[in-house]
């Protein structure tokens, strides 16, 4: 049975890319990052397959994210051996990746 639920969670780092998970199986994710802080943030996504992330790996690219907001990505489908790796320019966000059982 794949895995289900929270597969990985980071509180991030300011400029650091964080590996947040790599899947043993091939199966959905959504991925939320959730900014903590008064401040807006700028969050970079990257899924892929290699040992870090690449230009062609990002779903999104500093993209802005208000004080005190979420931002999610659902049903990504990724093979085994992928991962999700996220970046904040700022601390105070974290993010948390979330198998979900496929039907």
């Amino acid at each position: 049975m794949p895995a289900q639920g929270n597969i990985g969670s980071k509180d991030l780092a300011a400029g650091n890319q964080e590996l947040i998970c790599t899947m043993d199986e091939p199966g959905i994710v959504n991925i939320s990052v959730c900014n903590r802080t008064a401040i807006p943030a700028k969050i970079s996504i990257a899924i892929g397959n290699g040992a870090n992330p690449t230009a062609k790996d990002y779903i999104q690219f500093s993209m802005p994210l208000s004080a005190f907001m979420p931002l999610e990505r659902t049903g990504r489908s990724l093979g085994a051996g992928w991962k999700v790796w996220v970046m904040s320019d700022i601390a105070g966000c974290s993010a948390c990746a979330e198998a979900v059982p496929s039907t």
